[in-house]
């Protein structure tokens, strides 16, 4: 554990990402697969010296994983893994089928025109990079998807909801994305979702969402099954 970890941190350092970003996503990804645990202090000095940046974009790091739910930060104390942090990926992606299933249907009601040849081009571009194995590309795209049936949902609760169960899930997803059967699935599921949505059918994008995140999460499921034998 202490090994990946190590790599986790470390393999980074050159990105084109701010070095904000940066820090967010590599430390949000090292406690949601464990690496930290709840209640264990985060260190600026010894982040900043492993991922070989300064401790000015860890602090705003810091705060955009507070706002996600992942740390706190305790005046004159430091900045620890929160309680949230050991949220289990089966509780975060049955929450997130839940959640997105409903914005599927609720979307399907109320996206414009505008916004429904918005997503298909963006499940164009998605095709594109799964084609020319642009996966880290593809991985934010994807991410971008399934904000886009949210936004489109027009649901504040729900967006709300939706923001703090993807903190979680950002780096399930990640994996997920890595082999290209489930790219290829993962896209077709896609498309479904997108033409029930289009043909004003809520019933059925809603039902063709929650199989496609239970299916994710199965495929994750027996990712990390495999990794731990």
């Amino acid at each position: 554990m202490d090994a990946e970890l190590e790599q986790l941190l470390t393999s980074r350092t050159t990105n084109t990402q701010s070095l904000r970003q940066l820090a967010v996503d590599t430390i949000r990804e090292a406690i949601v697969m464990g690496y930290y645990k709840p209640g264990e202090a985060l260190r600026e000095r010894q982040l900043s010296e492993k991922m070989n940046i300064s401790t000015t974009p860890l602090k705003e790091a810091f705060r955009t994983l507070e706002y996600e739910g992942l740390v706190v930060t305790v005046p004159r104390k430091g900045t620890f893994v929160s309680n949230m942090a050991d949220t289990k990926v089966e509780e975060v992606l049955m929450l997130r089928a839940s959640v997105e299933g409903l914005c599927a249907r609720l979307a399907a009601e109320k996206m414009t025109e505008n916004e429904q040849e918005h997503m298909k081009q963006q499940l164009h571009r998605m095709d594109d990079m799964k084609k020319e194995h642009r996966v880290k590309e593809l991985v934010e795209e994807n991410t971008l998807f399934h904000q886009m049936v949210v936004t489109y949902a027009r649901s504040p609760m729900l967006e709300q909801t939706w923001n703090t169960v993807a903190a979680f899930d950002r780096a399930f997803r990640k994996l997920a994305l890595q082999q290209d059967k489930e790219q290829d699935e993962g896209l077709l599921e896609h498309w479904r979702i997108f033409q029930a949505m289009e043909n004003r059918d809520g019933e059925t994008a809603e039902q063709e969402m929650r199989n496609h995140i239970l299916r994710t999460m199965d495929q994750v499921m027996k990712q990390e099954q495999r990794k731990g034998e």
